[in-house]
């Protein structure tokens, strides 16, 4: 005769209440102190990395007719008024000389050396230029630049724009390009930025007043 023997199994003990509770307020004041510390981390981090990018401002120190002198925190650097003549000469350049008119091409040209407060006026103003304009094709040069700056720092460039208008001939004789001079004046402000590929010196041209000389 079989005798069917019931196993009794033992009850598995659970942990006080109040411990549990213990256990699980230390877990979340580590990780309080984990999140704490990443967040400090991150801030220190942000801290370095703007000191990074303003330890080396570059700010005006005088101007004695011959030179016009930055110094940085670390570092002078001297940037002689050839260097901002040349940059005015090419902004005059790469503003008012086109083989044919583009506002794209021509924006493209001068973003290196234009701040970037100043590129929405520009681009306005070579829309209103393009509207303005009565003839269908034609194209622009500058001559004769000169590039000046006075003892209140005041660079002014004045030159020669030259507006060639294509007209076709009768017959096979081709395209005519009739010239057009007239005087223009620019004030400019330049200013120091970020150092490129494209611009190495870190010169924008920040403002440009327009004057045509009678």
């Amino acid at each position: 005769m079989d005798i069917e023997q019931n196993e009794v199994k033992p009850e598995k003990t659970q942990k006080p209440f109040v411990k549990s509770v213990l256990e699980f307020q230390s877990r979340l004041k580590l990780y309080e102190k984990i999140i704490l510390s990443l967040t400090l981390a991150n801030i220190l981090f942000g801290v370095m990395v703007v000191g990074t990018i303003f330890s080396n401002p570059l700010v005006i120190l005088e101007s004695d007719g011959e030179k016009l002198s930055f110094k940085s925190s670390h570092k002078e650097v001297t940037i002689t008024e050839n260097e901002i003549k040349k940059l005015v000469e090419k902004f005059i350049r790469r503003r008012y000389e086109w083989d044919k008119f583009s506002i794209d091409a021509m924006m493209a040209n001068l973003s290196p050396i234009m701040s970037s407060g100043l590129k929405s006026k520009i681009a306005d103003d070579l829309a209103k230029e393009e509207k303005a304009s009565k003839y269908s094709a034609f194209s622009q040069y500058v001559g004769k630049i000169n590039i000046t700056i006075d003892e209140q720092n005041n660079i002014v460039g004045t030159f020669d724009k030259i507006l060639r208008i294509h007209n076709k001939l009768s017959g096979d004789l081709g395209i005519e390009k009739i010239p057009l001079l007239s005087e223009a004046q620019v004030m400019v402000k330049v200013i120091t930025g970020m150092v490129t590929y494209e611009n190495p010196l870190g010169l924008y041209i920040n403002a440009v007043v327009n004057y045509e000389p009678r």
